[in-house]
């Protein structure tokens, strides 16, 4: 038997997975990519790590822009996730507190690879619980969700003013803090 001939074929494949995975990443970079250029005047945007926008490099990426003179502000919300990721998820949460209380927009990917929203309340107390909210929320709207090659990515659009679990949100005449989180959903959905 010619053992040059078999390593040689082993190299051949090890070539082509490496020149997928390359390929694969650039797209992958290229489509996170498209993304940063709105944070400019266009767009309110932040992410994780700490000046990721900046350096172009975010795990999640958050942005926000008015869309009419009633107040409505469209949120956009995406982090490069491994393309077999599932039960994952990133969020973007409103809060009057400086920890992640209140209103909360899920975006994830579920146990089939699916991406789905959803809508979710963080509750006060000593221990954080996230509870699923069932069914529409009058003024959010969810615009599009989608998957490909490891970018998870959803858009939403939030009237200025819209109730959650019996709490008001003003997005014109209150203040905010906008807050994203990104990991593993446990078995209810919940974060």
């Amino acid at each position: 038997m010619n053992f040059s001939n078999v390593k040689l074929k082993l190299i051949l494949v090890n070539l082509i997975l490496i020149s997928t995975t390359l390929i694969e990443s650039q797209m992958i970079k290229d489509d996170m990519n498209e993304i940063y250029p709105k944070c400019t005047t266009e767009r309110l945007c932040f992410g994780l790590p700490e000046n990721c926008v900046t350096n172009k490099n975010c795990k999640v990426l958050a942005s926000s822009l008015k869309k009419d003179t009633t107040g409505a502000i469209q949120f956009e919300i995406a982090s490069q996730l491994d393309v077999t990721a599932k039960n994952t998820y990133i969020a973007l949460g409103l809060s009057k507190e400086v920890k992640m209380y209140g209103s909360v927009i899920q975006c994830y990917v579920d146990e089939s690879g699916v991406a789905k929203m959803g809508l979710s309340h963080n509750e006060f107390g000593p221990r954080h619980t996230n509870q699923v909210i069932p069914g529409d929320i009058t003024g959010i709207k969810f615009d599009s969700m989608t998957f490909t090659d490891g970018l998870l990515k959803c858009v939403w659009t939030r009237n200025a003013k819209t109730t959650v679990k019996g709490q008001s949100y003003d997005l014109i005449n209150s203040a905010y803090h906008l807050q994203i989180a990104t990991g593993e959903m446990n078995e209810s959905k919940n974060l």
